[in-house]
């Protein structure tokens, strides 16, 4: 089903300088498949926000709608060939485990490196 976004609390982040972005932060909310707000949390703060996602009439939706079947639309093996190129993160990278955490950081870093310095941005 293409992709559900789970993002909390939109808003400001920090960085090293300090806030970026705005100053104020939105409370966290779940919009359906027609980007109709289901679900909103009460305060910006940490929270649990519940909401059934009607997975049913979203298929039925993109059935009868075909412009909103972004599944139909894909087109997988246009981009095959850049992903290949590019040598992001390798596959099952992260599943063999680092002796602490600093390898870990060095490990993505590495990476993280590698990508900067080539076309992917």
């Amino acid at each position: 089903n293409v992709m559900f976004l789970a993002m909390a609390n939109i808003g400001p982040f920090y960085n090293d300088d300090g806030p970026v972005g705005t100053i104020e932060r939105l409370p966290s909310e779940i919009v359906d498949f027609h980007g109709r707000i289901i679900a909103r949390a009460t305060t910006p703060e940490e929270s649990l926000i519940p909401a059934i996602i009607d997975m049913k009439a979203m298929r039925a939706h993109r059935a009868t709608q075909p412009r909103f079947n972004y599944l139909a639309q894909l087109q997988p093996q246009m981009h095959a060939p850049d992903y290949a190129a590019a040598k992001l993160c390798p596959l099952n990278g992260m599943a063999t485990p680092h002796k602490n955490e600093a390898e870990a950081i060095a490990y993505i870093q590495g990476i993280c490196d590698r990508l900067a310095q080539s076309s992917v941005r």
